[in-house]
C-alpha cells in the first residue's frame, strides 16, 4: 500500500513540476512584457520634467505623441542678440521691460508682435533669452495646431519656479478658421489664476 502512494506521489510530482515551469516561464515573459510597456509609455510621455530639466535648457519645443503632449528641449538654439535688430528700438524697449516684469512676479501684458516677414519680431523674442534667461526665462516653441492643447502645457509649467514664455510663430488664420478663439480664451484669461 505504501508503495501505490509513494507512486501517486510521484506521478503527481512529475506533472506538477512542468506546470510551475510553465507557470514561472509565463510569469517571466509577463514581466518583460510590462517593461516594455513601461518603456514604451516613457517614451510617449517624454523626458521627466524637473527643475533640473529647466536649469539645463532655455529652449523647449511642445510636441503631441498620441494622447500625451512633452516638452522636447531644442539643444542648440539660435542665439539673437537685440545689437542685430535695427529700426525697432522702441518695440524692443517695450519688450524689454514687459519682460523684465514678468520675471520679476509682476504685473505684465501679454505680447502680439506683428509685422511684415522679416522685421525682427521672432529673433526679438529669442534675443530676450540672453537678457532674461539668468532670471528664470524659458522659451517655448508651440505650433498652431497645438493651440488646443494650451490648458494642458499650462498647467504642466504651474509648479515650476520659472517664467515661461509661450511662443507662437508665424502664427496667422485664413477667413472662416476658428481656432484663434482657443487663443483669445487663454490670453483673456479663464477662471484659475
Amino acid at each position: 500500500h505504501q508503495q501505490q502512494s509513494e507512486r501517486k506521489h510521484d506521478f503527481k510530482k512529475k506533472r506538477v513540476e512542468p506546470r510551475m515551469i510553465r507557470l514561472h516561464r509565463i510569469f517571466v515573459r509577463l514581466d518583460r512584457i510590462l517593461e516594455i510597456a513601461e518603456e514604451l509609455l516613457c517614451r510617449l510621455r517624454g523626458p521627466q520634467l524637473s527643475v533640473e530639466f529647466f536649469q539645463e535648457n532655455l529652449v523647449f519645443r511642445w510636441r503631441q505623441r498620441g494622447e500625451f503632449g512633452t516638452l522636447v528641449p531644442v539643444r542648440t538654439p539660435t542665439r539673437d542678440s537685440f545689437s542685430e535688430l535695427i529700426g525697432i528700438e522702441p518695440i524692443v524697449e517695450n519688450l524689454c521691460q514687459n519682460t523684465a516684469q514678468f520675471v520679476q512676479g509682476f504685473s505684465f501684458n501679454h505680447v502680439l508682435l506683428y509685422g511684415e516677414r522679416g522685421t525682427g519680431k521672432s529673433s526679438a523674442v529669442k534675443a530676450l533669452l540672453g537678457r532674461f534667461a539668468d532670471q528664470g526665462l524659458r522659451l517655448i516653441e508651440i505650433g498652431k495646431k497645438d493651440l488646443f492643447f494650451l490648458p494642458e502645457i499650462l498647467e504642466t509649467l504651474r509648479h515650476f519656479p520659472f517664467r515661461f514664455v509661450l511662443f507662437i510663430d508665424d502664427l496667422s488664420f485664413a477667413e472662416g478658421e476658428h481656432d484663434y478663439r482657443e487663443l483669445k480664451a487663454i490670453l483673456d484669461g479663464g477662471v484659475e489664476v
